[in-house]
């Protein structure tokens, strides 16, 4: 049926439309239980406040001695907004690489081997965030935070913290953003371009004459 699909739907539209439909449920999980614990949080403490104006929540306290400590955007909700947003686009990004390994094969059962050759980028740029921060090596972080593949493991962490600022945060964001655009129009290119070779060998000669046009 992808063929009859082609003629009434651009690629880009598919491959978007695809990657979106599978990714936004795990998404919309992941949104109610951030939504649930900042309601609960806030709204417990303004209810608890109106039954007992004396009440403290030890939870707030900790977290208005963290802002006091790293900054006043940490843990604040236009942070949380915007390391959710961070997540998500990060995530999507990642899908579209999985959508990307998925459009390179032309049999079913090759896509498995493109799957596993996807998880390295994924495991080499984790062990990479993890490391760098615990060695002190400043210097890759600040520009791990602008690279697609180590930047969703990176700056949702430091928006909620307050170790960016959020001017820099909507920065990253915009070019997270960008690059899991470009790699949608990529991904959409060969899989068009691939469309007729069911069941036949795809080498790399045979990908780079596609994005080649």
């Amino acid at each position: 049926l992808v063929e009859t699909l082609l003629v009434s739907v651009r690629p880009d539209g598919l491959i978007a439309g695809k990657v979106l439909a599978v990714a936004v449920q795990g998404l919309m999980q992941f949104a109610i239980w951030i939504a649930a614990l900042f309601i609960g949080l806030y709204g417990g403490n303004w209810i608890a406040g109106m039954e007992n104006p004396d009440y403290v929540n030890p939870v707030i306290t900790v977290i208005d001695s963290i802002r006091d400590t790293i900054g006043q955007s940490a843990l604040s909700l236009p942070a949380a907004i915007l390391a959710l947003l961070f997540f998500f686009v990060g995530f999507l990004f990642y899908s579209v690489l999985a959508a990307l390994a998925g459009a390179m094969v032309s049999k079913p059962e090759d896509t498995s081997v493109a799957q596993s050759i996807l998880q390295f980028p994924i495991i080499i740029s984790w062990l990479l965030c993890y490391l760098a921060p615990l060695n002190g090596n400043e210097s890759f972080t600040a520009v791990a935070r602008y690279v697609p593949f180590t930047a969703p493991f990176l700056v949702p962490v430091d928006t909620l913290t307050g170790a960016v600022s959020l001017f820099e945060s909507l920065l990253m964001l915009l070019v997270m953003t960008a690059f899991t655009v470009i790699f949608i129009m990529i991904c959409a290119r060969i899989f068009k371009g691939l469309i007729l070779y069911n069941g036949q060998k795809i080498s790399l000669k045979t990908i780079q004459g596609i994005l080649k046009g």
